[in-house]
C-alpha cells in the first residue's frame, strides 16, 4: 500500500507560490459536445464576478464517473491554452473514470500564460458520454 499526499499553502499575490484568482465548479459534459472553458473573462464566480486568468498556476480535474469507458479528454481546442503545457493543441491528457489530473507550478515564470481570444480555452470532452467532473483552476491576474 502506498500513499501520495501533497498539500501546498499558496499566499495571495502574483509572485512565486502565490495566486490571486481561484475558480471551481462541478460540471457535466454534454454528450458529443466538448465543454470549452474560456479562462480570459468568461468564467464567473458565485457572486457574478468575471474571472480573467492571465497566468494559470494550477489545475485539478476529477472525473466523477465510475463507469468503465467514460473517459474525460483534457486539452486546448484550436484556440489552445495548453500549448504551453503539452507542446501542441492536438496533444491531450485522458482522465479515466474515478481518476484525477493535477498540475501546479509554484514559480512565477513557469505559470501557463493565456492570451485573450487566441489562447484561453481549456477543453473538457466526454466524447459520446455525459460525464460529471469537478475542476479547480488557480492563477494570477498578471
Amino acid at each position: 500500500r502506498h500513499l501520495l499526499d501533497y498539500s501546498k499553502t499558496v499566499e495571495s499575490g502574483t509572485g512565486a507560490d502565490q495566486a490571486d484568482l481561484v475558480w471551481s465548479d462541478k460540471r457535466t459534459t454534454v454528450a458529443g459536445t466538448p465543454d470549452d472553458l474560456d479562462v480570459r473573462g468568461v468564467l464567473g464566480t458565485a457572486l457574478n464576478l468575471t474571472i480573467n486568468f492571465v497566468k494559470i498556476t494550477g489545475i485539478v480535474i476529477r472525473n466523477k464517473s465510475t463507469t468503465a469507458g467514460q473517459v474525460l479528454t483534457i486539452g486546448g481546442d484550436a484556440n489552445g491554452v495548453f500549448t504551453n503545457l503539452f507542446g501542441a493543441v492536438t496533444e491531450r491528457i485522458r482522465v479515466q473514470p474515478g481518476g484525477c489530473f493535477a498540475i501546479y507550478s509554484p514559480n512565477a515564470s513557469d505559470a501557463i500564460s493565456t492570451v485573450a481570444a487566441t489562447g484561453d480555452i481549456i477543453q473538457v470532452d466526454g466524447g459520446a458520454n455525459a460525464i460529471e467532473y469537478e475542476i479547480v483552476i488557480l492563477g494570477r491576474t498578471s
